[in-house]
């Protein structure tokens, strides 16, 4: 019998796992943080491959950040994390609503460690 804690810990452990690949990225330079800058990253010559969104940012910010990656075909993950654990992350502090990665391998391994995620919090609703 499976037990519903230990399904979310490995959910969250695989939650820590993408944050924690997401300040190597940070330490690596491939990032770009803030909505503001995201924005403008999007819509520059080479734009970033993932974008990655607290869940508790705006509304406004949600739909800002939607309607951009889908016009500049850039895939766009929303994390079940705050904006201040999100900051935390890449070594900011305060809040950050969104999150880019202008590394194409980086934003690949981050993609797979968020689907390994969703799939282990699938299985716990079962």
């Amino acid at each position: 019998m499976n037990d519903p804690k230990s399904e979310l810990c490995r959910a969250d452990a695989g939650m820590e796992r993408l944050l924690t690949f997401l300040g190597l990225c940070r330490r690596a330079g491939k990032t770009v943080h803030g909505t503001p800058l995201v924005c403008t990253a999007l819509a520059a010559k080479r734009p970033p491959f993932l974008v990655l969104l607290s869940e508790d940012a705006s509304e406004g910010t949600k739909k800002r950040l939607y309607n951009k990656t889908s016009f500049y075909h850039v895939s766009l993950l929303s994390l079940p994390v705050s904006c201040e654990r999100l900051a935390r992350a890449v070594g900011k502090t305060g809040g950050l609503a969104a999150v880019a990665v202008t590394d194409e391998g980086f934003a690949r391994e981050l993609a797979k460690i968020y689907a390994k995620g969703k799939d282990s919090s699938s299985e716990e609703d079962r």
